[in-house]
C-alpha cells in the first residue's frame, strides 16, 4: 500500500473519562459504618472481600458508596466482623436508608420468596382484614415478640443472625404498611392473644402498648373477642387474611399466613367461605371502643405484674 492510499483502518475512539461514578449520598453512612467496623478490628480490604467473595477494588468502592451494598453482602461483613448483636438493626437501618426512595422501602433481599410476594401484596392492597387466634398478627408485632415466635418456630439451634433476619423483615412489614395511608388495616384478635405470654412479662407489655398506639391510628382497627362471647367457634379454624384491591386487577384474595409459609387462595369459592367465616369474628368481636378499652386493661395488667412479678390469676376487670 502506497503512502497515498487512504487507510481502512477505523479511526481510534476518543479516550472516555476514568472518572469514577459519584459516590451516593444516602449509602455513604452505610459505607462509612462498615469501614470503621473494618478498621476498629484491623482487618484488611484484601481479606474483608474475600467474606463476600469479592475484589479488595469492590469492598473499597462499597465502602465508599460508589457502589450499592446487598444486604447479603452486608450480613456476611457484619458477621465477619463480629459486630456486636445490639448493633444488628444499626446496619440494617443505615441499609434501609441507603435504598432508592420507592415510597414503600425495601424488601429485604434475604427474606424468602414467600414473604416477598406476601408484602408486595400487602403494599398494593386497599384494605387489610386479619384474624389472628393465638398470637398478634405479623404485622402488629413488637421486634421482641417476633423474636420470641421465630425462636420457638425455628428451635434452639437456629443462630442469632437468621432470627434477627427474620424480626427486621418483620418491622419492615410494619414500617412499609403505616406509610400507607390509602390501604387500612382491620384486625380480629381473640382474647387469648392478649394473655398467653410470649417471650415473658415485659414483651407482652411493650407488645399489648403496641397494640394499643397502632389502634389509636386512623387506618387501624382492632376488634378482640373475649372469653364469654362464642366468637372463636364461628371464625376461621386457621389465622388468614383477606386482601382488597383497588388497582384495576383482581380485587380480592385470602392468604394463609405461617412462620415460612403462606398459602394464597383465589378461588371464588373459598374466597367466599373465608371471608364469611372473617365477618362472622368481626360480628363476635367488641366494637373499636370496646376493644380500646381491653387493650388499656390489659396494658394497665402488665405493668402491675410487671412490679409485682405475680401469676396471672384472673382476667382483668373490664368497665
Amino acid at each position: 500500500m502506497s503512502a497515498e492510499q487512504t487507510s481502512t483502518r477505523p479511526p481510534i475512539a476518543p479516550v472516555t473519562s476514568l472518572r469514577q461514578s459519584e459516590p451516593n449520598p444516602r449509602a455513604r453512612p452505610l459505607g462509612g459504618a462498615l469501614r470503621q467496623l473494618r478498621k476498629a478490628k484491623g482487618i484488611s480490604l484484601e481479606k474483608s472481600a474475600r467474606a463476600i467473595r469479592a475484589s479488595a477494588s469492590k469492598l473499597s468502592r462499597l465502602e465508599r458508596a460508589v457502589n450499592p451494598v446487598q444486604e447479603h453482602d452486608l450480613w456476611k461483613l457484619v458477621e465477619f466482623y463480629g459486630a456486636p448483636r445490639e448493633r444488628w438493626p444499626e446496619f440494617y437501618e443505615l441499609w434501609r436508608q441507603a435504598q432508592p426512595d420507592q415510597g414503600k422501602g425495601p424488601i429485604s433481599d434475604v427474606a424468602p420468596g414467600w414473604l416477598h410476594n406476601l408484602i408486595e401484596h400487602e403494599q398494593a392492597a386497599s384494605r387489610i382484614m386479619a384474624f389472628e387466634p393465638l398470637v398478634v398478627v405479623g404485622l402488629l408485632q413488637t421486634a421482641d415478640y417476633a423474636r420470641a415466635l421465630v425462636r420457638t418456630e425455628l428451635g434452639d439451634s437456629v443462630d442469632a443472625m437468621t432470627v434477627e433476619r427474620h424480626v427486621l423483615v418483620r418491622k419492615d412489614r410494619w414500617r412499609a404498611f403505616a406509610s400507607q395511608k390509602d390501604c387500612t388495616l382491620v384486625v380480629v384478635l381473640g382474647e387469648g392473644v392478649l394473655r398467653c405470654l410470649v417471650g415473658g412479662l415485659r414483651v407482652m407489655h411493650e407488645q399489648v402498648k403496641h397494640l394499643r398506639t397502632a389502634a389509636d391510628l386512623a387506618h387501624v382497627s382492632i376488634h378482640i373477642i373475649p372469653y364469654d362471647r362464642d366468637g372463636l367457634s364461628r371464625a376461621p379454624s386457621l389465622p388468614i387474611a383477606h386482601l382488597k384491591y383497588d388497582d384495576g386487577g383482581p380485587c380480592e384474595l385470602i392468604y394463609v399466613e405461617g412462620l415460612d409459609s403462606a398459602e394464597y387462595i383465589t378461588d371464588q369459592e373459598r374466597l367466599d367461605k373465608g371471608r364469611s367465616r372473617l365477618e362472622s369474628a368481626m360480628d363476635a368481636a367488641l366494637q373499636r371502643k370496646g376493644s380500646i378499652a381491653m387493650l388499656d386493661d390489659y396494658v394497665a395488667m402488665y405493668e402491675r405484674r410487671l412490679a409485682e412479678q405475680e401469676p396471672l390469676s384472673s382476667p382483668p376487670a373490664r368497665n
